[in-house]
C-alpha cells in the first residue's frame, strides 16, 4: 500500500529558577498527523481466486482513524534540592474502532489523563512514588453488540492508546553505579 502522512508538532519548553524554593520546569506539546491510504490496493489475482482480499475495510480503518490525529501533553516539575514533583496531563484525541460492517463503526472520544510523581534522591538512590491515570479514565465503551464489543465480552477496545486498566500507583527505587 502506498500512504502519505501530514501533520506538525509544536513543542514548548519554559524554565524558571524559584531562588530558595527550587526550580519550575514547564513543557507543552501538540501533535496533528494524519495518514491517508493513496490509491487502490489490489488484492493479488492468487488470493482473489479465493474469495479472499488482502487488504480490507479494517486495515483501511486500522491506518487512517486507528490512532488519535491530535495529541496534547503538559508537563509541569518542580524541584527543590533532591526533592522532586511532576504532573503530567495528556490528551489523546479521537480515533475509530477496527470493523467491516458499517453499522459497527465507532468513533472513540477523546480523553485527558494525568500522572503525579515524587522522588527524593538520597546518595546514589532515588526512591519514587507516583500514580498513573489519577483520575481513573476509561476509554469510552464498546458497542455491546458490535463485532469489537464480542456480545459484550469485550468492554472497552483492544487498541485503546492509553489502554484499558484504568489507574495504576506504583513504588520505585533506583540505584545509580
Amino acid at each position: 500500500i502506498d500512504t502519505e502522512t501530514n501533520g506538525f508538532d509544536v513543542v514548548v519548553n519554559y524554565q524558571r529558577g524559584l531562588g530558595s524554593l527550587g526550580r519550575l520546569d514547564l513543557s507543552a506539546a501538540y501533535s496533528h498527523n494524519e495518514t491517508d491510504i493513496v490509491g487502490d490496493v489490489a488484492t493479488p489475482p492468487q488470493l482473489a481466486g479465493l474469495g479472499e482480499v488482502l487488504f480490507d475495510l479494517i486495515e483501511r480503518r486500522r491506518i487512517e482513524c486507528g490512532q488519535p490525529h491530535d495529541n496534547v501533553r503538559l508537563m509541569e516539575s518542580w524541584n527543590h534540592g533532591n526533592l522532586n514533583v511532576t504532573a503530567r496531563q495528556n490528551q489523546y484525541g479521537d480515533y475509530c474502532s477496527f470493523t467491516i460492517a458499517p453499522a459497527d463503526h465507532q468513533v472513540y472520544g477523546a480523553k485527558w489523563l494525568a500522572d503525579l510523581e515524587g522522588s527524593y534522591k538520597w546518595s546514589k538512590y532515588v526512591f519514587a512514588a507516583g500514580i498513573e491515570n489519577v483520575f481513573d479514565v476509561f476509554p469510552d465503551e464498546n458497542i455491546p453488540n458490535s463485532a469489537q464489543g464480542f456480545s459484550g465480552i469485550f468492554r472497552y477496545p483492544s487498541h485503546s492508546p492509553f489502554g484499558m486498566n484504568g489507574r495504576f500507583v506504583y513504588t520505585r527505587v533506583t540505584y545509580t553505579f
